[in-house]
C-alpha cells in the first residue's frame, strides 16, 4: 500500500523515462492541469499559454513553480552587461547627449511588466504611459553602445522591439478571451499546432487494438490517508496535493483500500523556443561580464538559473479505480474530484471487472479530456 508522495514519485519517474530527460536537466511535474489553453481554438488564447510556458523560469525542484520572467530578466541582464563597458566619453557627444540612466531604464522595463511572469492586461495601458520615456532613454543606449558593442546593443534593441505593440516577427497576439488582447514577446512550442490537430482528428489508438500509454498500472493506495480535510493540501517537501483528491463533503468510507490505473491516449515532448529577440550566446559569461552590482542572474537560484526547454504534454487521460464492492464504488464515484494532475467529472462509469472476482471498476473522464494538459517542464542550466 503506497502513500501519495510515493505515488507522485512513481508518476514523475514514469514521465521522466518517457521523455528521456538527460541527467543534466531538471524535470518539474505540474500537479494540476496547467496551461490547458494550449488547445484553445483561438490562436491568441493558445499563444497566451505558450507565452506563460516559455516565459516562466521555474524554481529548481521536482514541483513546477514559476518564479521569474525570462523576457524581463534577459532584458535587464543585458543592461548590466552594457553598464560594465562604461559610457562613451562625453566629449564625443557634447552636453546634448547625456550618459545612459541605467537605473531609470530598468525601472521603466519593470513598470511595463507588472507581475513579471505572466501577462497582466493592465500592462498595455502601463506600457503606453511609459513607452515614450523608455524610448527616450533607449536612445541614450543607442548613442553610447550601438557602435562600441553592436551585438550587445542589437540584443537590447530586440527586447525593446519585442515589447512594442506594433506587429513584428518578435511578438505575437495574446488574449485571455476573444475580446481582450495585447502583443507579447514571441515564444513557440515546436510543431505543437500540427501535432494537436493530429491528436484530435486521428482515430484513438485503442480503436486499433493498441494499448493506451500506461502511467500507473493498478497501484494500491490507502484512501484513509486522503481524508476530506487533507484533500488538496500540499506536502511540505514536494509541493503536490494528495494524488487522489476527495470532495470535502464526502462521507467516511468503510473500506479505504483501492487500486488505481492511469493511462493516456497520447503523450509527447515539445521544444520550447523563445523568439528571435532572445540570443543564447549573450548568456555566455566568457564574454563581457555584467557590472559588479548585477544580481546573480545565471546562478541556480538566479532569475535565469534554469531555462525551460521542453514541455511534456498529455491528451485524453483514462482514470480508473479498482475496488472490491459495488457500494464502495458508488461512494467513490461521487467523492473523487481529482486524480493526479487531472480534474474529473462528477459522473463516473461503473462496470464489473472481467471474471467472477466481484471487483468493480470506476472509470472517470477528465474535465479536459479533449484539451491537452501540461504534465511537466524540462529545464536546463543557462550558459555561464
Amino acid at each position: 500500500m503506497l502513500d501519495s508522495p510515493t505515488i507522485w514519485q512513481l508518476y514523475i519517474n514514469t514521465l521522466s523515462d518517457w521523455a528521456q530527460v538527460p541527467a543534466r536537466d531538471v524535470f518539474s511535474v505540474t500537479a494540476i492541469n496547467t496551461f490547458s489553453d494550449l488547445g484553445d481554438i483561438s490562436p491568441a488564447v493558445s499563444n497566451l499559454s505558450m507565452f506563460q510556458l516559455g516565459n516562466s523560469v521555474p524554481a529548481p525542484g521536482s514541483n513546477y513553480s514559476p518564479r521569474s520572467s525570462l523576457f524581463v530578466s534577459y532584458w535587464l541582464y543585458l543592461t548590466y552587461r552594457l553598464q560594465a563597458l562604461g559610457s562613451a566619453p562625453q566629449s564625443l557627444f557634447g552636453a546634448t547627449r547625456p550618459a545612459p540612466d541605467f537605473e531609470l531604464y530598468r525601472q521603466l522595463v519593470n513598470s511595463q511588466h507588472p507581475g513579471n511572469v505572466t501577462v497582466n492586461y493592465a500592462y498595455a495601458s502601463n506600457a503606453a504611459a511609459t513607452s515614450g520615456m523608455l524610448n527616450t532613454v533607449h536612445e541614450q543606449f543607442k548613442d553610447h553602445f550601438a557602435s562600441r558593442a553592436p551585438a550587445l546593443y542589437k540584443a537590447l534593441d530586440g527586447c525593446r522591439r519585442a515589447n512594442l505593440q506594433q506587429v513584428s516577427d518578435l511578438n505575437m497576439l495574446c488574449a485571455d478571451n476573444a475580446l481582450a488582447g495585447t502583443r507579447c514577446p514571441l515564444y513557440r512550442v515546436a510543431q505543437w499546432p500540427q501535432m494537436l490537430h493530429e491528436w484530435r482528428y486521428r482515430p484513438a489508438l485503442s480503436l486499433f487494438g493498441k494499448p493506451m500509454l500506461k502511467v500507473l498500472d493498478r497501484v494500491k493506495i490507502d484512501l484513509a490517508n486522503t481524508t476530506p480535510a487533507m484533500s488538496g493540501r500540499a506536502f511540505a517537501a514536494l509541493g503536490q496535493p494528495e494524488f487522489i483528491t476527495l470532495n470535502p463533503e464526502a462521507s467516511p468510507m468503510a473500506c479505504s483500500a483501492v487500486s488505481m490505473s492511469l493511462a493516456m491516449e497520447r503523450f509527447g515532448t515539445y521544444a520550447i523556443n523563445p523568439g528571435p529577440w532572445f540570443d543564447m550566446s549573450q548568456l555566455d559569461r566568457s564574454q563581457a561580464k555584467p557590472s559588479p552590482d548585477a544580481p546573480d542572474f545565471l546562478g541556480i537560484q538566479g532569475a535565469m538559473g534554469l531555462l525551460p526547454v521542453q514541455a511534456l504534454i498529455g491528451f485524453r487521460p483514462t482514470l480508473t479505480l479498482h475496488v472490491s464492492s459495488l457500494a464502495h464504488a458508488q461512494s467513490l464515484a461521487d467523492s473523487v474530484t481529482r486524480v493526479g494532475p487531472f480534474a474529473v467529472k462528477a459522473a463516473a462509469t461503473l462496470r464489473l471487472a472481467a471474471g467472477s472476482t466481484g471487483e468493480v471498476n470506476i472509470d472517470f473522464d477528465s474535465q479536459d479530456c479533449d484539451l491537452p494538459v501540461l504534465l511537466g517542464v524540462v529545464s536546463r542550466r543557462a550558459q555561464g
